[in-house]
């Protein structure tokens, strides 16, 4: 599949401030902007969602 170039603007309001807090210590800890690490995390998220249901589809294969 192409990578398709689209732009997304999110405006998120963090409430949870201790959430906030550790998203903040983790980006600088992987030397990333909290931008980039939260477009990952999501990233990893759907591809853990996507497993998730190749396994279920695979049990009911079997």
């Amino acid at each position: 599949m192409e990578d398709l170039k689209t732009r997304i603007n999110l405006n998120i309001e963090f409430k949870n401030t201790e959430l906030l807090s550790q998203i903040n210590t983790i980006s600088m800890e992987l030397s990333m902007t909290t931008e980039q690490f939260i477009l990952n995390a999501i990233n990893k998220l759907l591809y853990d969602v996507r497993f998730i249901r190749d396994l279920r589809n695979m049990n009911k294969i079997s």
